[in-house]
């Protein structure tokens, strides 16, 4: 009988620990569910920046005018800088670098 006791109070200790440990995460959960709240709902408003498109001479003379006035800029700040579709700025700067009216350095 001893035996059965000893292991039945084993058992019930183990219940109160495995019990002390759900409600320190009940709380926990809690806590973050009232912080959440606090914060209130995530904006679902995305907003899309919008490029445009013009003419390949166009672009290039922009490009040209950008970069003279921002020597060491990278390609992004061209495209959102400007507004422009990404792959016009890139061709613009192909045609450039190509006819040597600019060199590009590589962004380590």
């Amino acid at each position: 009988m001893r035996g059965v006791e000893l292991r039945l109070q084993k058992l019930e200790n183990s219940l109160n620990i495995v019990f002390s440990a759900v409600a320190q995460l009940k709380a926990q959960i809690d806590s973050l569910n009232s912080q959440i709240a606090k914060v209130g709902p995530l904006s679902t408003d995305v907003q899309v920046e919008e490029f445009k498109t013009v003419p390949l001479k166009e672009a290039r003379s922009m490009v040209k005018e950008y970069i003279s006035k921002n020597p060491s800029c990278l390609t992004s700040n061209i495209i959102f800088d400007l507004h422009l579709e990404p792959d016009l700025v890139l061709k613009a700067l192909g045609e450039l670098k190509k006819a040597g009216k600019i060199r590009s350095e590589e962004v380590v």
